[in-house]
């Protein structure tokens, strides 16, 4: 694991990173982008009252979403820096992200998954409503999206007819999940599992040691990232567990310091982004073993890399 730069964050920490190979988003209430090679501050995006709870970039736009009810939901133009606030939920955004070119879907504690369109920011087009807090969302084709919530529960939804068409048992607290074709790994507090979406049945776990034996139940955050062939879960303790995406056993795992509350994955680079408690954003190099230590003041808190 080589350290590439460090960045050090004003604030309460990092919630939310995005970055391509040369800029850095990082949320907290404010967004800031940053060039990833010098670590200078291009700009400031302010408005949300409340902690960035996620980042989604595409082309000039990024969407972000937040804590507390209001305007928790916005839309801004990279290039302007116009806002485009999205009204109508009620309590915290836990996750949104462009549906496609036209429309958004967001998920709420406000117990609804949201679609809107971008052109109609004063409503949502439609709103699926669910008896807990929807906590995780992921598309899996055009009409369907499998959602998480607070009940331990989670359900794959047909968005056309705004009903559930199936129900995934055995979870304990999706905070995240993220859909591969007909795969879909979902993260619990207790660890990951790989489901079939195709019959809704689970794969396998991806909590086992190299020699089959369970972690000792670490506290995940609410950060997953899948590559090709390998799973990146992320703890509370700063540990990085690289988890085997066929087998679901952990290839390594890596001590990435203090308290660790974000982290985003780069595939073409090779870069994974990680955000602390400790006001820190570190920049690594998964390609190997050696750190090298290098740190810019900056400042900042959630993040993705894009």
């Amino acid at each position: 694991m080589k350290l590439h730069r460090d960045l050090a964050v004003a604030g309460s920490g990092a919630y939310e990173i995005a970055s391509d190979p040369s800029t850095m988003l990082i949320g907290s209430r404010n967004i800031k982008v940053f060039d990833v090679t010098t670590g200078v501050e291009r700009c400031v995006f302010e408005g949300h009252s409340g902690a960035v709870l996620s980042l989604d970039a595409q082309s000039d736009y990024l969407l972000s979403s937040s804590r507390y009810g209001g305007q928790n939901l916005s839309l801004w133009n990279l290039k302007t820096r116009e806002r485009i606030d999205f009204l109508g939920h009620r309590r915290s955004v836990f996750t949104a992200n462009f549906y496609d070119s036209q429309r958004i879907i967001s998920s709420s504690k406000d117990g609804t998954l949201r679609i809107w369109e971008i052109s109609k920011p004063a409503r949502s087009r439609s709103a699926i409503r669910f008896p807990h807090p929807v906590r995780t969302h992921a598309l899996y084709t055009d009409t369907k999206a499998v959602v998480g919530c607070e009940n331990n529960q989670s359900y794959l939804v047909d968005l056309a007819t705004r009903r559930k068409v199936r129900m995934i048992e055995g979870l304990c607290s999706p905070v995240d999940m993220k859909v591969v074709g007909n795969d879909c790994v979902i993260l619990g507090q207790s660890g990951a599992y790989h489901y079939d979406l195709r019959t809704c049945d689970l794969v396998r776990t991806m909590n086992r040691k190299p020699n089959g034996s369970k972690f000792t139940s670490p506290k995940y955050t609410r950060e997953l990232h899948v590559d090709e062939d390998k799973v990146f879960m992320a703890t509370f303790t700063g540990k990085l567990i690289v988890v085997d995406w066929n087998t679901g056993r952990s290839l390594s795992s890596l001590s990435l310091g203090r308290q660790r509350l974000a982290f985003d994955y780069n595939r073409e680079s090779s870069r994974l982004v990680c955000g602390d408690s400790e006001k820190v954003v570190k920049l690594w190099d998964h390609t190997d073993g050696t750190e090298v230590k290098e740190s810019v003041p900056t400042s900042g808190s959630r993040c993705i890399v894009m």
